[in-house]
């Protein structure tokens, strides 16, 4: 059931209060606990909407696992903020799995010498895709186009696709095709 505006609005109210209350007794389990039961978007409008400085105390409470879908769904500004104080490693780090796409609008955001020691600790073939898409400006098509697919060789069989498919918890949003390419990644079909 889609929540409207409105509903939205009163629960992230009764979720920064309950936050809000925790951080005035000093409860940071408590505080832990409530942040990091929220979704990636409700915690991103969550610390959109708080002061300053209790934004940076609530981003030091989120896991380390969610900070890179939250700081997906944070406006640039406040991305921007972040990502200003975290070190090569920390962006590494919660970037890991991150759709080529998005990673390429984060990566934008640092200096050259940030970009390439992310670009550096990334496998070769996550680092080709994020760099064809950083090659585009980000509000272009090109800059925008998800280069997250699945590929396979001609001599596997589809018995062994679907094996290897069942195995993944995920597969990429827009899988409608599996892309048969030769040994240099060269398009044989779908």
């Amino acid at each position: 059931m889609q929540q409207t505006a409105e509903e939205l609005q009163v629960q992230t109210q009764s979720q920064l209060g309950a936050l809000y209350e925790a951080l005035e007794s000093g409860t940071s389990l408590q505080i832990k606990r409530l942040l990091n039961g929220l979704q990636a978007p409700e915690i991103a409008h969550l610390l959109e909407s708080s002061p300053p400085q209790a934004r940076r105390v609530l981003w030091h409470w989120l896991d380390r696992e969610i900070e890179g879908e939250v700081l997906q769904e944070l406006s640039e500004d406040i991305q921007s903020h972040f990502l200003r104080r975290m070190d090569t490693q920390e962006v590494v780090e919660i970037t890991e799995g991150m759709d080529a796409d998005d990673l390429a609008d984060i990566l934008q955001q640092l200096p050259d010498r940030v970009i390439k020691e992310v670009l550096a600790a990334m496998s070769a073939q996550d680092r080709q895709r994020v760099e064809c898409v950083l090659n585009y400006d980000e509000d272009t098509a090109g800059g925008m186009m998800d280069t997250d697919a699945i590929t396979v060789r001609p001599r596997f069989t589809l018995d062994v696709v679907l094996r290897y498919l069942r195995r993944h918890e995920d597969i990429p949003d827009a899988t409608d095709n599996l892309f048969v390419v030769s040994r240099n990644d060269e398009f044989l079909g779908i």
